[in-house]
């Protein structure tokens, strides 16, 4: 991503990249993961700050899917009045 101008902590942060992610921190990560990331924008594994963006993108979207899942887990639970399964232990 390009800022014009560049923001002080932005370049403190880049400037020591390369000992941070290396050449490319996408060839350290999953095949697949990296063709998930590249559906939606493009990273560049060169940048700190695209790794830290993937990551809160990914991060991001693993709560909002367990936070669905479980507000309708409980809300059908509710609903039915069914017995917790850790109950039937």
């Amino acid at each position: 991503m390009c800022r014009d101008p560049k923001d002080a902590n932005l370049l403190a942060l880049e400037n020591g990249a390369q000992s941070v992610v290396g050449n490319d921190w996408r060839a350290r990560l999953d095949k697949v993961f990296i063709e998930n990331l590249g559906k939606y924008r493009k990273y560049d594994g060169k940048s700190v700050q695209d790794l830290m963006r993937a990551l809160r993108n990914k991060v991001g979207f693993f709560f909002v899917f367990v936070f669905v899942f479980f507000f309708f887990f409980f809300f059908f639970w509710l609903m039915f009045n069914l017995t917790p399964f850790f109950l039937l232990l």
